[in-house]
């Protein structure tokens, strides 16, 4: 008899930390992960164009504090963040940084 793969399954927010190389399905957003030394990796994004981007996921940028949301003349909307969510961070290496601020 052939070995099975197994895949741990439920919800994303019940997903646990995977073992390397083990396999999770979150069953609530329809994505796969597998696990890695450090994390979870997505492997099967969620994007779909639709007047812009959907992404079922982390947007994530590769380069610390590089990267904008938006341009002075292309503004998003709205933003929705749910209480609690919204973080500044100031880092010792950020301009004007003061330990007293």
């Amino acid at each position: 008899m052939a070995d099975k793969i197994k895949i741990r399954r439920g919800n994303f927010v019940n997903l646990p930390d995977l073992d390397s190389g083990e396999f999770g399905l979150s069953v609530d957003t329809g994505t796969l992960y597998v696990g890695t030394p450090d994390q979870n990796i997505l492997i099967n994004p969620v994007l779909e164009s639709v007047d812009g981007y959907s992404i079922d996921g982390y947007l994530v940028p590769a380069t610390d504090n590089v990267h904008n949301l938006g341009t002075p003349d292309n503004r998003w909307h709205s933003v929705y963040v749910g209480p609690g969510s919204l973080s500044i961070v100031a880092k010792s290496t950020d301009a004007g940084y003061s330990a007293d601020q």
